[in-house]
């Protein structure tokens, strides 16, 4: 008999779960705690039936989320959940019975336990396990009242489990609207952005056209029909009215000398073979003329067919105006720059022709100086061989021998003044003995000292090397205008040379310092002091030409050194060189040594040297021939250099003294011919030369040659020369005097008058431009007429003597 409360009790209980509830989804978490509260048991649990899941259809509802995780993890419970599926009605297990259920129960740790099917109709949504019971009495009063519930419950897991999968629709659904609304934003957000570029590219497009004065047209090829904007009919002339809107109209508007070439590129383009890119001019109706740039793009269908062509005309008349402008002015400017050549080119060669008359005046007047200078030394080197002297008296024939050779070496560095200026001069570098020449400096330097009551004291470090590479005539000149510097500018006091050195073998280094306790320099003259023709210092000081600290300085920095100074008003001044150096040995240095001039004879022991003089001048040839001879070599003479080339291939020499300046053929030629012959190259060749410039040092090198000795000769110059090329020994011979060099011959005026007027008249012009180049080639010429007379007229050359030239020239 069904109890007539149960259905009171239902409806409690559903009342409870609704106002409990507050979501269709937690229905089910509260009919658990009503059933659990009614009914004592542990656990309940519903076990919802859904095939779509997958999970395999079970879906665990109303338990805590940790136990639900590791009951869908258990094996035994999905057992338990697939057995409760089946079963027909109600169903319990006690914890004794032997039943597979009971066996999973016990597992879980759950005692008498009770399983409801839920089902709405015939279609079954899920089993209330109800686990745990206290007592069998609790289970049989709760079975009646669940027995009763089950059609409710399942009604509420089934509805709650269909607002779940709606729940779950409207979610994914909302969140697609939401995506498709989010893509539907950027689509406008990117169409919107478009249309600004859009807008900002057709306003680019109208301000580049009004702002180029663009005109813009379009033809329709099929249909010749033709489209103009307003810029092309106002750059054509034509009202809209006018216009034809055909091909025609723009053919019309062609100048007749430029139709057809526009018709025929247009053409080019349709067919493909070519861009529309041409410029022609225009005719307008009011008669003006145009020039327009055209330019036109060719749209074609697939099969390559042109549809239509698009282009644009621009105005470049102003364009056109001024480029005709532009080249009449060019052609003006290069007649102008034309005429500038030739000024600068008649400009240069009077700059060359002057710059070859003052080299040839400093080489004459070098000459004038030399001439003196070399009786001087001559005649101090005769008398320091007297045995009757005194030391004493030899003491100051060596100051004076030295000073004269400082001298003549700085009447030769006055001819080096304009390489200087040009960045052409040249060092050469061969070992030298420092300690001499810097003891050399002092001595020479010390008499001026103390002339002046001045010390002149020498500091020389022991690590500073005593031999080494270098230039000893620029080293010498720079020590001596930086000591003479030193003691002009010095009252009272001393003037000190110090020599230090660097202590690294891998790069040494010389540090040069002079330093003086004169007035010293003023600060804002400092900056001025190595500038040319600038003296610093009282103007009564002021003698020389200012040029001493400027050739200095270019010469140290020519070295690779510095040059720098420090000074103070009232306490002196210091200048210093910082050098680089090479170390020599004392072999190497002895090997260079001057002989002085003592006459050499060759040492015992030596090969028989066969050595051949050729020069033009009798009294030259007659005098190293002798010397030569007089030394113990076998010698042989040539005049010229055929008779050289043919004694050469007679006799085989072992050396040759070749003179440059010869009749018939010259030194350059003959050495070339040597070196050609049979045993030509294995010869020595050293070239005889009058001339006091170094450019033609190359010239002579590439012709064969090996050395080169300037004229004047001095004896160390030629025993020296011998020893390095042929390796000979020489021996002393303190007692010899030298042999005084040849005087030039006579000018014989009658000869001279013989010669043709116009001859004479061209030497007499080169002599007074001092053109030496052109009188060394009249001479020659004069020499094929009368040899006698250019051998004199030679001398007279070679030593740069052009005055008694002239005067045999007035008065022939």
């Amino acid at each position: 008999m069904r109890d007539p409360a149960l259905p009171v009790m239902t409806m409690d209980i559903l009342s409870n779960v609704l106002e409990r509830a507050d979501h269709p989804s937690d229905l089910s978490a509260c009919l658990a705690e009503e059933i659990r509260a009614l009914t004592g048991v542990r656990c309940v649990v519903f076990v919802q039936y859904d095939d779509a899941l997958a999970t395999g259809g079970d879906r665990l509802i109303s338990v805590n989320p940790q136990r639900r995780q590791r009951w869908a993890a258990s094996a035994g419970f999905r057992r338990l959940c697939a057995i409760t599926r089946e079963l027909p009605a109600i169903c319990t297990w006690s914890p004794d019975e032997a039943s597979e259920v009971a066996e999973i129960l016990r597992d879980e740790g759950f005692g008498l336990s009770m399983a409801i099917p839920l089902s709405v109709g015939v279609h079954r949504v899920g089993v209330m396990l109800l686990l745990g019971f206290p007592d069998d009495a609790k289970l049989a009063s709760t079975t009646k009242l669940l027995d009763t519930l089950s059609s409710v419950l399942a009604l509420v897991l089934r509805n709650a489990f269909l607002y779940e999968q709606q729940e779950r629709i409207i979610r994914e659904r909302t969140a697609e609207l939401r995506r498709m609304n989010e893509q539907l934003r950027t689509e406008l957000t990117e169409r919107e952005r478009l249309e600004v570029e859009l807008r900002q590219s057709e306003e680019r497009l109208k301000l580049a056209t009004e702002s180029g004065r663009l005109a813009i047209w379009d033809w329709d090829v099929s249909t010749n029909a033709m489209l103009w904007d307003e810029r092309m009919l106002e750059l054509y002339g034509i009202s809209r009215e006018a216009f034809t809107n055909d091909v025609s109209t723009w053919e019309r508007s062609l100048h007749p000398d430029d139709r057809e070439r526009a018709y025929r590129e247009c053409q080019a383009a349709l067919q493909g073979e070519r861009d529309f890119n041409t410029e022609f001019r225009i005719l307008r109706p009011d008669g003006t003329l145009r020039w327009v740039k055209a330019d036109a793009l060719v749209l074609r269908d697939v099969a390559g067919n042109a549809l239509r062509m698009t282009g644009l005309n621009r105005d470049i008349t102003a364009a056109k105006h001024a480029e005709a402008e532009l080249s009449t002015y060019r052609v003006h400017l290069e007649e102008l720059v034309s005429a500038r050549t030739v000024e600068l080119l008649t400009a240069k060669e009077d700059a060359e022709a002057a710059n070859r008359a003052k080299s040839t005046f400093l080489a004459n007047m070098s000459h004038e100086l030399r001439t003196p200078l070399n009786a001087i030394l001559g005649f101090s080197a005769l008398l320091r061989q007297d045995p009757g002297l005194s030391e004493h008296m030899r003491e100051y024939l060596d100051i004076i021998k030295r000073s004269g050779e400082h001298l003549l070496g700085l009447i030769n560095d006055v001819l080096d003044m304009a390489k200087i200026e040009a960045g052409r001069i040249e060092l050469v570098k061969l070992p030298l003995d420092l300690a001499a020449t810097v003891d050399e400096v002092v001595n020479m330097m010390r008499q001026r000292a103390q002339e002046k009551s001045l010390t002149l004291k020498l500091e020389r470090s022991p690590h500073v090397a005593r031999y080494i590479w270098g230039d000893q005539t620029r080293l010498r000149q720079v020590l001596v205008n930086l000591l003479g510097n030193a003691v002009k500018f010095t009252a009272a006091g001393e003037v000190t040379l110090r020599l230090t050195a660097t202590s690294n073998a891998n790069a040494p280094r010389l540090l040069i310092e002079v330093e003086d306790t004169g007035p010293g320099i003023a600060a804002n003259d400092q900056a001025k002091v190595f500038d040319p023709f600038v003296q610093a210092g009282p103007a009564s000081d002021q003698k020389g030409t200012g040029l001493g600290l400027a050739i200095t300085r270019q010469l140290v920095e020519l070295m690779g050194g510095r040059l720098g100074m420090s000074s103070q008003i009232g306490e002196g001044s210091r200048f210093w060189i910082d050098l680089p150096i090479e170390v020599a040995t004392a072999g190497d240095v002895s090997g260079a040594q001057d002989t002085g001039d003592e006459l050499l004879t060759l040492a015992p022991g030596q090969p028989e040297w066969r050595i051949l003089v050729v020069e033009d001048q009798p009294e030259n040839n007659l005098l190293l021939s002798r010397l030569l001879e007089d030394a113990g070599l076998r010698v042989r003479r040539a005049t010229n250099g055929a008779e050289g080339v043919e004694c050469f291939q007679q006799w085989r020499p072992h050396f040759v003294w070749m003179d440059q300046r010869m009749p018939v053929m010259n030194g350059l030629e003959a050495s070339r011919h040597i070196r050609a012959l049979e045993g030509g190259a294995a010869v020595k060749i050293v070239a005889l030369t009058a001339s006091v410039f170094s450019e033609q040092r190359s010239e002579m090198l590439a012709a064969g040659m090996d050395d080169i000795l300037h004229k004047p000769l001095r004896l160390a110059e030629i025993f020296g020369c011998l020893q390095r090329h042929l390796g000979a020994r020489f021996i002393r011979r303190p007692g010899a005097r030298p042999l005084p060099a040849p005087a030039p011959g006579v000018l014989n005026n009658a000869a001279l008058a013989a010669l043709p007027e116009e001859l004479r008249s061209e030497l007499a012009k080169a002599l007074l431009t001092l053109d030496t180049t052109r009188i060394s080639e009249l001479i020659g010429q004069i020499a094929e007429c009368d040899p006698a007379l250019g051998q004199a007229l030679r001398g007279h050359a070679d030593n740069f003597d052009f005055e008694p030239i002239e005067r045999a020239l007035g008065d022939a």
